[in-house]
């Protein structure tokens, strides 16, 4: 299980961290302004994050289950082991994609000046 997850958190927090990174690249005028929106989950703290995805993911108030039963999907990570995983890899993956943003955005275009 330990590999899973560390192999799932890295290939989606690289993954999209440097897509993003690409995609800001490619922006010419609002790229100080996303820059900055991805630079806030690096910022937050490990507990406050642990918080924020326990309410996203609460089953009695959290949004993100209630979305999910429109699509079909009983969401319940506390019953489902598969659920548990992906709700800690994504948790894991969002704070570290800031992350991997940060060191992916210069190299997306060396020559452009800042």
């Amino acid at each position: 299980m330990t590999f899973i997850f560390a192999l799932a958190t890295t290939a989606l927090s690289i993954g999209l961290a440097l897509l993003l990174a690409a995609a800001v690249d490619r922006l010419v005028r609002a790229s100080s302004l996303y820059t900055t929106l991805m630079v806030w989950p690096y910022a937050v703290a490990p507990a406050i994050a642990g918080v924020l995805w326990w309410f996203l993911f609460n089953l009695t108030i959290g949004i993100l289950p209630y979305m999910l039963s429109f699509a079909g999907i009983d969401w319940n990570h506390t019953v489902n082991p598969d659920h548990a995983m992906i709700l800690v890899v994504v948790a894991a993956s969002w704070k570290q994609v800031s992350y991997n943003f940060l060191l992916f955005l210069p190299g997306c275009n060396p020559f452009h000046a800042r």
